[in-house]
């Protein structure tokens, strides 16, 4: 009888399904800009700027190389993405629970503003069902909160992004504009 060696089976490249895959340059390249009244910013492993953005929070700069032939020179130049691309972040349940009840007017003008964007969301610094539990907790109607936050989603096209922490959602926050940034460069 033959006997046949079988090979052990191939071990998959886990990094490439991990992340570790290299990306395209461009898609690193661009600079937080965080909103002057931003009171308490997410601290960012990336370069920042603060800015006076017109809504939201957080937007982005693309940095570009531009190419001067007559000089044979190269510069970067930063082009500003805030007139498409905006993310306001709402840190704890009672800011959102204030701005549905206390300051609805206002921040129904910040949503209107956020909806002429290209792109634009809100993200929490918590879970829809910790702001449930501890938010209901605080007002007289408890259904006045998931119904507002429901009614603006469809509304203003605004999708509320609930994150369990900090850190998932300023990551939620790369990710949007990385997706941006890709987005933009394609077109």
């Amino acid at each position: 009888m033959a006997r046949h060696r079988f090979r052990q089976p191939i071990e998959p490249e886990w990094r490439i399904f991990c992340g570790a895959k290299p990306r395209p340059k461009w898609a690193d390249d661009f600079v937080v800009l965080v909103d002057t009244r931003e009171s308490s910013p997410w601290a960012f492993q990336r370069e920042t700027e603060n800015a006076l953005l017109d809504c939201g929070d957080y937007s982005i700069a693309v940095v570009e190389c531009v190419e001067q032939p007559l000089f044979e020179e190269v510069s970067i130049a930063q082009r500003p993405l805030n007139d498409i691309f905006a993310v306001e972040r709402k840190a704890n349940i009672e800011d959102l629970v204030n701005c549905i009840t206390h300051e609805r007017k206002r921040f129904e003008e910040e949503l209107r503003k956020l909806a002429q964007k290209k792109w634009r969301a809100v993200i929490c610094d918590f879970t829809f069902e910790m702001f449930l539990r501890r938010g209901l907790a605080r007002v007289t109607a408890p259904a006045a909160l998931s119904h507002s936050i429901f009614s603006w989603q469809f509304k203003y096209q605004l999708p509320f992004i609930f994150c369990p922490c900090e850190d998932i959602a300023r990551d939620a926050f790369i990710f949007l504009a990385r997706e941006v940034v890709k987005f933009e460069a394609n077109r």
